[in-house]
């Protein structure tokens, strides 16, 4: 399995994912439809079967029903018809998604098994997308080599390399069972996020927890990143769980520093003082 960025709009990322073949192709949150079609024209040997939709936002899910009419029109002419599915939240209420999803469920394409996981917050149907390669199922991703993908999750606008999403439609109780979720996959799994906020998101988090050594470390990881013009994609679950702050709601020290005592007060001071860019 394979996974290529396609940087969207000024700091998003679209993702086409492929198995052994290129004619079931998914395209994670496709949302500018211009910029996603020429891409695939200038790299035909692709075709989509999937479009995998994290949530409603027009960022992520904008272009998505104009880009696959224009694709299986393509399809079409070159009789090689398809059917592309769209696959989003039911709770997004959105009529283009062909494939509704909630709660927890999976299927097959390609060898590829594609589990989709609710976590309301950011949006009321936001989802994950957790994709295993069922012909390597044993094997481990190797952190230096990702473009060799056994296991991966897209995670939208629910978790950032280093940060967190908006409440905007949910709670902090919310988000700490999503960010529980993903704590529980395995540990190797590449994490593919929505937007490249990595290095603001270490900025402010290096303010707030300066004792954190790893978290350190990876704040000057993300600047030198940054000054190479690289991508921060992907991360590993292990990454996260040990230099996302919003992954360490359990760390009595950090409760303490805010005055709270259990990991939902935590999570919740965490989203409000990064909303307001508060420091220590």
């Amino acid at each position: 399995m394979q996974v290529i960025p396609i940087p969207l709009f000024e700091d998003n990322y679209c993702y086409l994912v492929h198995g052994s073949k290129k004619d079931s192709c998914f395209l994670v949150d496709p949302a500018d439809e211009k910029a996603v079609y020429d891409w695939l024209q200038k790299n035909s040997e692709f075709k989509v079967s999937h479009v995998l939709l994290t949530h409603k936002h027009w960022d992520h899910a904008g272009g998505a029903a104009e880009l696959v009419k224009k694709l299986e029109e393509d399809y079409k002419a070159a009789e090689k018809p398809s059917k592309i599915e769209i696959v989003i939240g039911a709770a997004e209420g959105k009529d283009y998604g062909t494939k509704k999803v909630e709660g927890v469920g999976s299927f097959d394409v390609n060898e590829i098994q594609v589990t989709h996981i609710s976590v309301p917050c950011h949006t009321i149907g936001h989802q994950l997308y957790y994709l295993e390669d069922l012909n390597n199922k044993e094997k481990k991703n190797d952190p230096s080599e990702p473009k060799t993908v056994y296991r991966c999750v897209f995670t939208g606008d629910t978790l950032f390399i280093g940060g967190a999403g908006k409440f905007f439609e949910g709670t902090a109780e919310q988000m700490q069972k999503n960010f529980d979720e993903i704590r529980k996959l395995p540990e190797d799994t590449f994490v593919f996020c929505g937007h490249e906020y990595t290095l603001s998101n270490f900025q402010w988090a290096s303010a707030i927890y300066p004792e954190n050594e790893a978290l350190m470390k990876r704040f000057k990881w993300a600047e030198e990143m940054k000054n190479k013009g690289l991508y921060t994609i992907p991360s590993t679950v292990k990454d996260e769980i040990e230099t996302n702050i919003f992954m360490m709601t359990e760390d009595l020290e950090l409760q303490k520093k805010f005055g709270v005592s259990d990991k939902v007060g935590l999570m919740k001071e965490l989203r409000e003082w990064k909303d307001q860019k508060k420091t220590f």
